[in-house]
């Protein structure tokens, strides 16, 4: 651009002599011509600057760590005038750690035009995306003048963590509930308020369970096959915080949300229905979120992801225990970066459960030395190894 000035300049200067030289018309219209098309150039980005539209739009609202989603600009120009060359800076973060990683777009813009310049980008980590524009730069047709629009226009995303393989078993001391409600739908029984299945009779049936009518409209012994309850009260209690500010800071919270969502998911799969512990930071409350299906389960992890407090000062464990003094359940699992003594002591003390799990959250196979607590089974979880590192878990 500085050379295109520097050579309108010398044009012009030439056309002021060439009028001096010569009193023909034409060197007066050369000098016009030479005045005013810098003027209108001017002019005409100035307007530009001030008319075109321009906005941020993703056809989702979440995208999964590790693949490509696409952003796509709105661009409204309803003027006359087309824009030869734009270049939008474009930022994006994860708002849990805040690193900004930048993209450059070129591109021209029609007149009269409504138009969409797509482009894609990727997250190796969960959390809230942020897009912002920093500018858009767009130059006149010969780039003797540039202007700046488009500035902070953004959008957001929610990449969600990737559900991972859990290498554990359910145990069967506290698998079934003789008062629970919910019935397995894979697994037959001895609960007779639920009937499994039926199947012709076969050598060691109990003669009580025949079903004696339904028997005598197919001239054969039908037998009852009964359901058995599922004892529902399993509970997860995530502790999100990751105070530290390094570059472990995103893989340790991406693994805390993928043990979270992959260990519900485990029980899902196994048809154990189980309550999450949330902590909201701001209010100092605390929820217990049923989970009963998948649906469920990401909706609970989209609104923890995007209303992440890494850095809450508070210890939820210890808030949680500081207003209930015991909790009684089946089965307890605690997730956790930055579990401490207290920690250990309300989960050992205040949780009556035949299995308590505490899952410790660590940034490198050469920080898993946790020490072994009588009474509760601590579990090393390296970032990004949550299935090595959970193998033969029991839940």
């Amino acid at each position: 651009m500085i050379i295109m000035k520097i050579l309108f300049l010398i044009l012009i200067i030439i056309s002021i002599f060439f009028r001096i030289l010569y009193v023909w018309d034409f060197s007066i219209i050369l000098l016009v011509i030479s005045c005013a098309i810098p003027v209108f150039l001017f002019t005409g980005i100035i307007y530009l600057k001030h008319t075109l539209k321009m906005n941020f739009s993703v056809s989702e609202k979440t995208a999964e760590k590790g693949q490509p989603f696409t952003v796509t600009l709105n661009v409204e120009n309803k003027s006359i005038f087309p824009v030869p060359k734009a270049e939008a800076v474009i930022e994006y973060q994860n708002t849990i750690n805040g690193d900004i990683n930048t993209v450059e777009l070129h591109f021209p813009i029609q007149s009269r035009n409504c138009q969409k310049i797509d482009f894609q980008l990727t997250s190796k980590f969960c959390g809230k995306v942020k897009i912002r524009s920093s500018f858009v730069m767009i130059y006149d047709p010969i780039r003797l003048f540039k202007a700046k629009t488009a500035k902070n226009i953004q959008t957001e995303i929610t990449i969600m963590p990737v559900c991972q393989e859990i290498n554990g078993y359910i145990s069967d001391s506290c698998y079934t509930d003789e008062e629970s409600n919910q019935f397995s739908q894979t697994k037959s029984g001895d609960d007779p308020s639920e009937v499994f299945d039926f199947h012709e009779y076969r050598t060691g049936d109990k003669p009580s369970r025949i079903h004696w009518k339904l028997s005598s409209k197919k001239d054969d012994f039908i037998v009852k096959e009964l359901s058995m309850p599922i004892n529902e009260k399993i509970i997860i209690f995530p502790d999100i915080r990751c105070s530290e500010n390094s570059e472990y800071t995103l893989p340790v919270f991406d693994t805390i949300m993928e043990t979270l969502i992959s260990v519900s998911a485990f029980l899902l799969e196994n048809e154990r229905p189980h309550y999450i512990i949330n902590y909201d930071s701001k209010s100092g409350t605390f929820s217990d979120i049923y989970i009963d299906d998948m649906k469920t389960l990401y909706s609970f992890i989209f609104s923890t992801v995007n209303n992440a407090d890494i850095k809450c000062s508070k210890n939820p464990v210890s808030e949680f225990f500081r207003n209930c003094s015991e909790l009684y359940c089946s089965s307890f699992i605690c997730i956790s970066h930055e579990p401490d003594k207290e920690t250990i002591v309300n989960i050992n003390q205040n949780v009556f459960s035949e299995i308590k799990n505490l899952l410790y959250i660590c940034k490198n196979q050469n920080e898993n030395d946790f020490p072994d607590c009588e009474g509760i089974n601590i579990m090393s979880v390296s970032a990004g190894k949550i299935s090595q590192s959970t193998a033969g878990v029991e839940l």
